[in-house]
């Protein structure tokens, strides 16, 4: 998700082979950097939790599998 930065300034993207600028970029600071690492972390721990959701009983077998207790002993809320 994009958003504006705090600062309202631009940068120039300049062509160090010729000199020119060919773009502008927002220029940040530290709250935005903050921010960004915040959002993609969020969003990381749901890739997760969507990941061990989707494969939950084959998480629930190997778990189960390495402390050697019974697949049937497991509560099906904690699958």
């Amino acid at each position: 998700m994009w958003r504006r930065t705090s600062l309202s300034q631009a940068l120039d993207c300049v062509d160090p082979s010729t000199g020119e600028a060919f773009d502008t970029i927002a220029n940040g600071d530290a709250r935005d950097v903050d921010g960004a690492v915040n959002a993609a972390r969020a969003a990381l721990l749901r890739q997760i939790a969507a990941a061990i959701l989707e494969n939950r009983e084959e998480l629930a077998a190997l778990e189960t599998r390495d402390n050697g207790k019974p697949l049937a002993a497991v509560p099906q809320e904690n699958l």
